[in-house]
């Protein structure tokens, strides 16, 4: 049976669970799942087991005045043994559920198990009770241990700052170990809109569903990359232009991968997938010397599903006037710079490349930008490409084994 949050006048702090009138009121406060399957059984002897394939939940109300995500339960198991002229009943409890009726309920879902799990010593606790409000370092801990499920390593001290300030809204200065984190704002307060919505209205986002949309993109997608420490993690556009700035000795197209602070693809309840964006330094060559720093768009799972992330990141080619194009050189993460053409571009075991046809042509795509007056950010402009940004476009490749030739045109 389901068992919802009790009143204070039913349940008390030391009120004994086993007690005979303690599962007896649980009858008016719970509501039947139906067996509407033949259940799989076996007599209770050194080992005994009943596999459910098939619950139904009947009669079943909510709370009008609680959120989905607000209404714990636990599912009540019972049995009974007979051993000589003595029965005996046993009774146990399920971790904390949330009962949802669509997708869309599933990520923020999550995010209550989760919260109710840390949020205290022991998770057989009960009556079920989530606090409203848990200290940063505690928070700061689940969202930790939620990535290092990924493999690799912690997060850095600079990202959980990141996301403490994301998640209070309070300045990065203004926070420390035992400042409050509020359930509401974790993953019931909307903190974004959903871009790349296939829905015509605008969807919003709560700050868990962005952090699960970002665990799923790299669990997915980068897990390699992640687990290699290439990817910097969580830091907002200006603290990753303040990193490259200061990169001491200074490499001349040195980039860092970070999560997109903005872009979340659209997907249904736990499968949405958030978005991994490039940010790289470069010294001007027109005479200045003034170093400058660029954000091409965030690569989204779209992206991902057909090509790499060595690949993409390798795709994108700056150039200036009168010069060569140049492709970006050395990777930063964390306190390391590493040369990408050995450690990050190179195919190796633990970067999965795309199988090419035998019937297709392989090409090399190319996105170009010109160094002078450069300006991009996470938001994806609607108007079409200018003609100072020349965007290479491929044909359709022949089907034929023999080899052809590969048109091209410039916009």
């Amino acid at each position: 049976r389901y068992i919802g949050d009790w009143s204070s006048d039913v349940c008390s702090s030391d009120l004994e669970l086993h007690a005979n009138k303690t599962w007896d009121e649980l009858e008016a406060r719970s509501f039947p799942l139906l067996d509407v399957r033949k259940t799989r059984r076996m007599a209770f002897g050194a080992q005994g087991f009943a596999t459910f394939n098939s619950l139904e939940l009947n009669k079943f109300q909510r709370d009008n005045d609680k959120n989905v995500c607000e209404e714990k339960y636990r599912i009540v198991f019972t049995t009974e043994q007979r051993v000589a002229t003595r029965t005996f009943h046993f009774r146990t409890l399920s971790l904390p559920l949330v009962i949802t009726t669509g997708a869309s309920q599933g990520s923020n879902a999550h995010g209550s198990l989760l919260w109710q799990c840390y949020s205290c010593d022991d998770v057989m606790q009960f009556p079920l009770v989530t606090p409203p409000k848990l200290p940063w370092s505690k928070v700061s801990e689940m969202l930790n241990q939620k990535f290092k499920t990924l493999g690799g390593r912690d997060l850095r001290d600079d990202e959980r700052l990141h996301l403490a300030s994301r998640l209070s809204a309070l300045p990065k200065s203004n926070i420390n170990g035992q400042t409050e984190i509020q359930f509401r704002k974790f993953c019931l307060d909307k903190m974004m809109d959903v871009k790349d919505s296939k829905d015509a209205k605008n969807k919003s986002a709560t700050f868990w569903m962005w952090v699960l949309s970002v665990f799923n993109l790299t669990k997915v997608y980068l897990k390699e990359y992640w687990e290699n420490g290439f990817i910097d993690g969580f830091s907002d556009k200006e603290e990753s232009e303040k990193k490259l700035k200061a990169m001491k000795p200074f490499k001349n197209f040195t980039f860092l991968l970070r999560f997109s602070d903005k872009v979340i693809t659209d997907g249904q309840g736990q499968n949405m997938c958030g978005a991994i964006s490039v940010s790289f330094v470069y010294q001007s060559d027109n005479g200045s010397g003034d170093i400058k720093v660029g954000n091409a768009k965030p690569f989204a799972a779209e992206k991902l599903k057909s090509k790499n992330l060595a690949k993409l990141v390798k795709s994108v080619r700056l150039k200036e006037e009168n010069t060569e194009e140049v492709s970006l050189k050395w990777l930063m993460s964390g306190e390391r710079v590493l040369d990408a053409s050995e450690s990050f571009y190179e195919p190796s075991s633990y970067i999965k490349t795309n199988v090419v046809d035998k019937d297709y042509l392989e090409f090399e795509e190319r996105l170009y930008f010109r160094l002078s007056n450069l300006s991009l950010n996470d938001k994806t402009p609607k108007e079409e490409p200018r003609n100072d940004y020349p965007i290479l476009k491929r044909s359709r490749p022949s089907t034929s084994t023999k080899p052809t030739e590969t048109s091209y045109s410039t916009d």
